[in-house]
């Protein structure tokens, strides 16, 4: 109930009042399009705190129920050897059962076979010489080792304290922390939102093409919601239902989220 699960869908709403001009009536043709600004702001600055607190106390309470997990392979292996038949399935439950004694030992003989330097480029590998690489790893440790040695020596209370803010640092308030720095920050905001001539240095090069990524957020939004729809309804199909729901729950969620607070 507290938490919104969709941001795009009211920005574009606003994006089509914006087209289709009915805003211009409500509030005049002049300030229809500072309505729209203010609106989509105030949005924007829901979705930040709506963000912080779901990864800051989300992330705890969602943890084993990741709706993209995958199945276990060792029992997928299991139903593929029933299948198969008792005289080809041996092989295959004697690589479930190793599996399930050991689960790290395939990836450790993969890691034993296949050595750093071949292992197959991704969209995740560094385009840093080894040396970078390996004196960055290194730094990062000793900062890392440094910071729990600090952590281990600070009385009990105050380290309850550390934990309960460290959980709110995250991506969405560093984002929140940088932007309300820039935006109440005067010289800062000239930098970024000025005209080039009039002492915006950033405007062009950067502002610019971060508000064209994202004016694209909506649009992204709403093809993943499709694909997410799509792939739930071919599951559905295939007779892979996503579980049951307490009616009750439901209906005092949606009377909740739908009639008390729009009331």
């Amino acid at each position: 109930m507290a938490f919104n699960n969709s941001t795009s869908l009211p920005l574009l709403l606003l994006q089509s009042l914006k087209k289709s001009g009915v805003l211009s009536r409500l509030v005049g043709n002049k300030d229809h399009l500072d309505a729209i600004e203010r609106a989509r702001s105030y949005f924007l600055v829901f979705a930040v705190v709506n963000n912080i607190l779901s990864f800051s106390m989300g992330t705890p309470e969602l943890k084993g129920f990741s709706e993209d997990a995958p199945d276990d392979v060792g029992e997928r292996v299991k139903r593929l050897a029933a299948d198969l038949g008792d005289q080809v399935a041996q092989p295959f439950r004697q690589l479930a059962g190793s599996d399930e004694e050991n689960p790290g030992s395939q990836a450790e003989s993969q890691q034993t076979r296949v050595p750093d330097d071949e292992e197959e480029a991704d969209e995740r590998t560094s385009l840093l010489p080894h040396h970078a690489e390996t004196v960055i790893h290194q730094t990062k440790r000793h900062i890392t080792g440094t910071g729990k040695k600090f952590y281990r020596s600070l009385p009990g209370p105050l380290q309850t304290v550390i934990d309960w803010v460290a959980c709110f640092v995250g991506p969405p308030s560093i984002g929140a922390a940088i932007g309300a720095t820039i935006g109440l920050t005067p010289a800062l905001h000239r930098l970024f939102f000025n005209d080039p001539l009039e002492g915006g240095f950033f405007n062009a090069w950067l502002t610019t093409p971060i508000q064209n990524a994202g004016e694209l957020f909506v649009t992204l939004q709403i093809v993943v919601v499709g694909v997410k729809l799509s792939l739930s309804l071919r599951r559905l199909k295939e007779g892979q239902g996503g579980g049951e729901l307490d009616w009750r729950t439901v209906t005092f969620v949606a009377l909740w989220r739908l009639i008390a607070l729009p009331a």
